[in-house]
Parts: C-alpha cells; structure tokens; sequence
C-alpha cells in the first residue's frame, strides 16, 4: 500500500461501529415475526459472505481487476452453483426455525457466535502477519525532473507494459520510417523476461533481484533496493531517477533514486480511498451475479495519490510532455538516468495512434502506434537537441503478451552510435539489464543480476537464463 493504513483503518472502524449500531437495533426489535425473519436475515447475509469470500471465489482468467473485462457470460455454470449455496444459507436459518423452534435462538447465538470466533481468529492472524505494515512509512515515486535531461550524457530507458518482441512488426508497418528514426540501435529479438506478471517482473527488471514467493511481497520489495546498482551510479554523482508506480520502491531506493521520497500526506483523499475499498470489498464478498456491480480497476485508488505521484497514463504522460515543449537540458549534472515505465500494450487499450486518450476504446494496433509516437518524439527531441550521439537509450519491456509473456522487446542504442540499424539474436535476458546500467561505471557488475551484460554475449552463444513463471490466482 502506498498509504499510510492506519488512516484509512480509521475510517473502516468508524463505519464498523455504525453499522454494529444499525444492525444492533434492527435484531433488538419487539420478539415477533418480523423479528424473527430480521435476524434469520442478518445470520443469513453474514453466512453467504463468509463462505463466498472465503471459499467461493474462483479466479475468472481474465479482468482480473487489471482494466480488462470480465467475461461474465462464459460462467454460467458457477453462477448456478454460486446462486445455490447463497439460497441454501439463504433458508438455513429459517428451515432452522421452523425445524427446532424451541432451540431456534440457542443454535443462532451460538453459530454466530462462531462465526466471529472464526473470523476473529482470522483478523489476529492478518494482523499479526502484516504488524509491519501497519506503523510502516510509505515512499512516494514523485514526478519531479521528469523530463529534465542532462545537456552532457544520459541514458534513457523505456520499460513498456506487455509490449511483446512479435509487436515490433507492428512497430515496423506504422512507422515506415523506423530505421531511420532508430538510427544506432540493435533490434534484439531473443530476450527472455525475469517472469511473468508485472509484480514479479518490473522489480526484478530493475533490481536484477527475483521475488520467488519465499517471503511476502512487501518484505522482498522492502530489502530489494539496498546496494543495487544504482548505489554505483549514485557513487559517480549521476542523477537517477525511476518513474514507475510508487508500490515497487522499498525504503532503500531515496537513498539513490532523486525522485523517490517520504510520502507526503492528503488527509483528504482517504474518505474517497476508504469507499473505493469498500467497493473492493463487495466485489470480493458478493454474489458471483452482483460481482459485476462492484467491478473495477484497481488503478482508481491511485488516482488518490497526490498530484506530484508518478502513475501509469501514457495519453497525460505525453500530454504533459509536449505542453512543456519537450525535454529540457541542464548543466547542474553531466550525466543522468531516466526510467520511464509506460503501459505499453497493456490492456485496457485507450490510446489513439496520436497518443491521445480515448475512453470509448481503441485498437491493440492503435495502442502500439501510440506509444511509439511518443518514445520516437523523445528520441527526435534529443537529436534536435544535440545529446542523442552521447546518449544511451533501451527500449525494452518488462513482460511480452504472449504465451506465458515470455519475449518483450528490446532495442538497445549505444553511446557513440548514430549510424545504421542492426539485428541481434543474442540470447540476452532482463536480468541482464542491471548490469548493463552498472558496466559504464564499474568493473565489478558481476554482482548485480546475472552478472553479465547484454553485450556480453553474441548470436553463437549458449547460455541458461532463468524465467520465474507466476502461480496462483493472484
């Protein structure tokens, strides 16, 4: 979480004691009929949720609550089933009644009583595993200097979102114009990914360090970015800078990465954060027919963040970056580093070929000429500029988009090199991608990532690289 939970718990507490109140006063009405059905009503609702997000739940393969939709007509069958357990808790406690009325009250006290007894147990169980997120200190990835580069040297990396390599051909169809708009690069198609996921890959894109689900994600993200290569560029005084979403950086990462700092409080937000976890909430809980009420994108409880906070949104990326006129060039730094992470073509697909936004929808295709328009108007800007031949740039992606997103893009361009465009089938991988950053400063880069870099390797070799494919639902 991005944000301080104990706010937000606050909140949640409040609403709890309210609702106690309410529902306190519905089961103490006058001992009769509408009594009786109140709370054979109220043990039945607490019955259905507590099997449904505990143990109905299914993963539906696809919306996910990542922006794409979920595809509710293909579960037909679960909704049956799901509808029947609901209608089984549903008449329980009545059936109850009508069965052992004597014992009616007896048996509802006690299976409520169990009921929270069990989820009690629950709750002090999550707490206790997550006691060091409750007190911890957030860090906010700021959008300071991001178009800022250094007049001298710089190395611009784009890390897409499921930009797979077989899009490039797209790449190539848009853009007839490409070789020469990608003078001095290298087109290397046989790179493998950390993993699959962006969870699992962009951190270990970055870091060289792989999450295998031996500790909670939190913890990995926590111990990650302590003496990283980005400790050696901050050694030789580059100025670094990551723009990508705030949840991948751990407490280490200000210590070398300019933009990453203390996050700042919005008191305001959290009442709004607050309903949009409740609605999270009934998603999980409710019926499998009432899901699609309370179906989101998770992206909404980003929009909360402060307006300084980097968040993932090609269309105001690009937006903001023509309405300041581009890049611009400073001397208080010689050399610097800049990490755009962009959505790529990652789904739901919303931007025009112009890289304008378009919430009605548009095209994979229209998505991939998007975010090229605006990687190429960077790259036309620093040679307008005259730091392109000094420049190095990556174009690269975290994950692909097919099969198990396995084969991003990658085009790499050297310091030093204006001239032609070539073909690699070096078999590279992302976790070469830390050691690479660290060779233009240090010998010794064998110990980040794979401990070699893309260049090491040519198209005769040989060589085992490793790919942690994500399991589980989540």
């Amino acid at each position: 979480l991005w944000f301080d939970f104990q706010s937000v718990l606050i909140v949640s507490l409040a609403l709890s004691v309210v609702g106690f109140l309410i529902f306190w006063l519905l089961s103490a009405l006058p001992k009769n009929m509408i009594h009786t059905g109140v709370c054979c009503l109220l043990f039945a609702a607490a019955l259905g949720l507590f099997i449904q997000g505990n143990f109905l739940n299914i993963d539906y393969g696809s919306g996910v609550l990542d922006g794409s939709e979920i595809a509710w007509k293909d579960y037909t069958t679960y909704g049956a089933i799901n509808s029947a357990v609901w209608s089984a808790c549903l008449a329980m406690p009545f059936a109850f009644w009508m069965v052992f009325r004597a014992q009616w009250r007896k048996i509802l006290i006690f299976s409520s009583l169990l009921l929270v007894l069990v989820q009690g147990i629950i709750l002090t169980s999550s707490i206790t595993q997550n006691s060091s997120n409750l007190n911890k200190v957030t860090y906010e990835a700021t959008r300071e200097g991001i178009y800022e580069l250094s007049d001298d040297e710089n190395t611009v990396v784009f890390v897409l979102d499921s930009f797979d390599n077989d899009f490039l051909s797209r790449v190539k169809k848009e853009f007839p114009d490409y070789k020469k708009r990608l003078s001095g690069f290298t087109e290397y198609d046989n790179l493998l990914a950390t993993g699959s996921g962006s969870s699992v890959a962009l951190p270990s894109l970055l870091t060289g360090e792989v999450f295998t689900k031996q500790t909670q994600f939190d913890t990995y993200i926590d111990t990650i970015w302590d003496d990283t290569v980005y400790s050696v560029l901050n050694e030789n005084k580059v100025d670094t800078r990551i723009f990508a979403q705030t949840e991948y950086f751990g407490a280490d990462a200000k210590d070398d990465i300019e933009n990453i700092v203390d996050y700042m409080d919005s008191p305001s937000a959290y009442f709004s954060m607050a309903s949009t976890i409740y609605k999270y909430a009934a998603y999980t809980y409710s019926p499998h027919y009432l899901k699609q009420f309370f179906w989101m994108d998770l992206k909404t409880i980003s929009s909360y963040k402060s307006e300084n906070t980097y968040s993932l949104n090609d269309a105001q990326f690009y937006a903001d970056y023509v309405a300041g006129q581009g890049f611009t060039y400073t001397d208080e730094y010689s050399d610097s580093l800049r990490i755009y992470n962009l959505n790529g073509a990652k789904p739901p697909y919303t931007l025009t070929k112009s890289t304008l936004k378009n919430d009605s929808g548009t095209t994979l295709n229209d998505q991939i000429q998007g975010c090229f328009n605006c990687v190429f108007s960077m790259i036309d800007d620093m040679k307008e500029n005259g730091v392109y031949e000094n420049a190095n740039i990556i174009i690269t992606a975290n994950i692909g988009n097919k099969g198990l997103a396995q084969n991003p893009v990658l085009l790499i361009k050297e310091a030093g090199k204006t001239k032609g465009y070539n073909k690699s089938t070096a078999p590279v991988s992302a976790f070469d991608f830390a050691p690479s950053l660290a060779s233009k400063y240090t010998d010794n880069y064998e110990d980040f990532g794979s401990g070699k870099t893309y260049l090491d390797f040519e198209e005769k070799d040989t060589r085992t690289r490793y790919f942690y494919k994500n399991t589980g639902a989540n």
